[in-house]
């Protein structure tokens, strides 16, 4: 991927679960990060490791409200992987089009790419990133 060496970017929730998981992704691809998180600690453990990694993080705590946010579909992050029943995990399996359910990282590589130079010309534009739950015929 092009276009995020030296690019700066914001991650609101960055402390679990897809944030933290497109923090990591956004500082592998060259971007310099500012993690934010309700949780301080998270926040901060999350940019020791991209730190530990390489990269270049800081962590804060902040509560945004109101802004605008990558909405994906149902999500395997790792607090639901943790009390998740199996049952119904195999009626979400049953429901997405692909064989396995929706990691954070996947989440976080559609960030990356829609933050790239390589999506420079997709403007306006939602990319559900669900398993595909929600295909159109």
């Amino acid at each position: 991927m092009r276009g995020l060496k030296d690019k700066a970017a914001v991650i609101a929730g960055g402390g679990s679960g897809i944030g933290a998981a497109t923090a990591r992704r956004l500082a592998e691809e060259g971007a310099q990060l500012v993690i934010g998180d309700l949780s301080a600690n998270a926040a901060r453990a999350v940019s020791r490791s991209i730190e530990a990694a390489g990269g270049r993080a800081i962590g804060l705590a902040f509560d945004v409200r109101d802004a605008g946010s990558v909405a994906p579909g149902f999500t395997l992050t790792e607090e639901i992987d943790r009390q998740l029943d199996p049952g119904l995990r195999a009626e979400f399996v049953a429901g997405v089009r692909g064989r396995r359910l929706v990691s954070p990282e996947d989440v976080a590589a559609a960030v990356a790419f829609l933050l790239s130079e390589d999506a420079a010309s997709i403007n306006g534009q939602v990319i559900s990133v669900d398993g595909g739950r929600t295909m159109r015929p």
